[in-house]
């Protein structure tokens, strides 16, 4: 379960600068990534302007990857990567060629050390493909994300190859948290503020100890809101809706009821070294991000004859 970071930009910054500002200044680099990753998305999806903001700031700044950060686990800045490889998996679902740009930056997940993404990501792109394919009833997209998975292999092949051996002695074959569906712990993956404290304070929920990194990701009431509204406006993306209820599922395969679903996962190597499926979140979060952003897109877009309604829309809209 090798997790170096040595081929990522994060490793160059901290040789210039130092491990301390070095760290600063990546964090600060994988975020400016992330925005424009998420700006493309935008471009993608025709979004307004401020609609594009939106998705950029609320995906980007969720808090599961600080979390991580906070306890010094710096790996997870190799998120700021998965809106380029989602952009480019958009447009390898229409122009196969794509697939190459989008195996790049899902390699780069790899090289970068972020091992958990990449594997989730592999899941995440599979669900999102079948949802894509029973929406359009198109079965033509799979060559795009064939090319995706094949160049991501030979792009990443420089470490994958040593790492097979290292899995061949060490296949660390774990089991996973199976913890009691709580609907406090849910209301607190996406709402409470305090997540670092938590981490800092050991929380318990009853007799359980959550490691809060692995469940959190605020996002805020105002994002999940608008997603729920997308998802009702926008059913007829059918692509959206089975894609998000999809990593919701995964998301709820920590829990007891739901933890079926992981088991027959967790069951195929490599993905039996993994132990947390709560990381999903991250993916869920970023489906949240856009369908709240097409929300935003649409009463951006909402025209009055009253100029000072049209700008008080759009400030309550930056607000």
């Amino acid at each position: 379960h090798p997790l170096s970071q040595v081929i990522s930009p994060q490793t160059l910054i901290v040789v210039l600068f130092g491990p301390i500002k070095g760290i600063y200044y990546s964090v600060l680099f994988f975020y400016i990534l992330s925005f424009v990753g998420c700006y493309l998305i935008g471009r993608y999806f025709k979004l307004s302007f401020l609609a594009t903001l939106y998705l950029a700031v609320v995906f980007t700044f969720q808090s599961h990857v600080m979390n991580y950060l906070f306890i010094g686990n710096t790996l997870w800045t190799t998120a700021g990567y998965i809106p380029f490889a989602f952009y480019f998996l958009l447009r390898a679902m229409e122009n196969w060629k794509y697939g190459v740009a989008a195996g790049f930056f899902h390699a780069l997940i790899y090289l970068g050390g972020g091992i958990y993404i990449f594997m989730l990501s592999i899941i995440f792109i599979t669900i999102f493909a079948i949802s894509k394919i029973i929406a359009k009833r198109d079965i033509s997209i799979v060559k795009g994300i064939a090319i995706m998975f094949i160049f991501s292999f030979l792009f990443a092949s420089i470490k994958i190859f040593p790492n097979l051996d290292l899995y061949d002695l060490n296949k660390r074959e774990v089991g996973f948290e199976i913890i009691p569906i709580n609907l406090e712990m849910i209301k607190k993956t996406f709402l409470d503020k305090n997540q670092t404290w938590d981490i800092v304070s050991v929380y318990w929920i009853g007799d359980k100890n959550f490691h809060w990194p692995h469940y959190g990701s605020y996002m805020g009431i105002i994002p999940v809101m608008l997603a729920i509204i997308g998802l009702i406006l926008f059913y007829k993306n059918s692509d959206l809706l089975l894609t998000t209820l999809g990593l919701f599922l995964l998301y709820l395969s920590n829990y007891s009821t739901f933890s079926f679903i992981w088991k027959a996962i967790h069951s195929i190597p490599p993905f039996t070294a993994l132990q947390h499926p709560a990381r999903f979140v991250i993916f869920l979060g970023l489906m949240i991000s856009i369908i709240g952003a097409k929300v935003i897109s649409m009463l951006n877009r909402i025209k009055t004859k009253i100029k000072w309604l049209d700008y008080l829309k759009n400030m309550l809209i930056i607000v």
